[in-house]
């Protein structure tokens, strides 16, 4: 009898578990790993996942601060497609909209050390796994100003066309203005553009206002891998000579009649 017993149960057992397997596999959970060992935590300090489906909806919205973003992560999924979209550094600087699925910056400000990562997984497997390698996403600018004097008070600002992103890592397309605060130099964070051709600086003092296209200037001749590896600037800008000088990871550049006074 307990022979009996001990089969019918086994039966029982076998027969639900093989019902996901045999008639209905579609309709069983996928389980997606979230490798996050590739992540340097030196320069991401914080991580915010969206998982989108073939809708275009995010199915999964997932935030990690620094001590978390080691730890792998265990996501259920229906059996279908999704992109896997990360941005590290989101802070007070980024306006994030879940609904519009956007990423602007904040108005006349310093934009986020922004990383991406984005990968797309058809997670028709019991079990999937993806790896995130964000990648740097922004640009920091500084900026050196030479033979003026002491006591002049300077503001300076970039112009661009790029105000922030979507989710999905495309450009938002709006003209935008950056504020830099200037005391003894400045320093600002630019996103990636969509066009730096329409990169600009602008200095503004008691006697004039200059605009200065660096953005234009650069892509004459740009240095080599630019813009698709993003690197940090300097511009030193002597105003006793009229030249500016721009340097970028081992790439430098003279100009002279560099500006417009408007």
């Amino acid at each position: 009898m307990k022979t009996y017993k001990i089969i019918l149960i086994i039966t029982t057992a076998v027969i639900f578990l093989g019902s996901c397997i045999k008639e209905n596999r579609e309709n069983c959970p996928s389980w997606l790993t979230i490798d996050l060992s590739k992540v340097d935590t030196a320069t991401v300090s914080n991580l915010s996942i969206f998982i989108i489906n073939g809708d275009k909806k995010i199915c999964k919205e997932i935030y990690l601060s620094k001590d978390l973003i080691k730890e792998n992560i265990e996501v259920e999924l229906e059996r279908k497609g999704y992109w896997i979209y990360s941005w590290g550094n989101i802070s007070k600087n980024t306006i994030l909209n879940s609904q519009s699925q956007t990423l602007e910056i904040v108005p006349e400000s310093c934009a986020d050390s922004l990383y991406f990562d984005k990968s797309y997984i058809l997670a028709t497997a019991e079990t999937n796994k993806t790896v995130v390698l964000p990648e740097k996403n922004y640009i920091n600018i500084k900026v050196f100003l030479e033979g003026i004097e002491k006591n002049d008070e300077y503001s300076i600002f970039f112009e661009s066309e790029t105000s922030g992103y979507f989710i999905n890592g495309e450009k938002i397309l709006k003209n935008f203005k950056i504020s830099a605060p200037y005391n003894e130099f400045s320093s600002a964070n630019i996103i990636r553009q969509f066009d730096y051709n329409n990169l600009n600086l602008l200095i503004y003092n008691i006697e004039h206002n200059i605009k200065i296209p660096i953005g234009e200037l650069i892509m004459k001749d740009p240095p080599a891998g630019f813009p698709e590896k993003l690197s940090d600037i300097t511009l030193k800008i002597d105003f006793s000579n009229s030249i500016l000088t721009i340097e970028i990871e081992g790439w430098k550049k003279i100009f002279e009649n560099f500006c417009k006074i408007f």
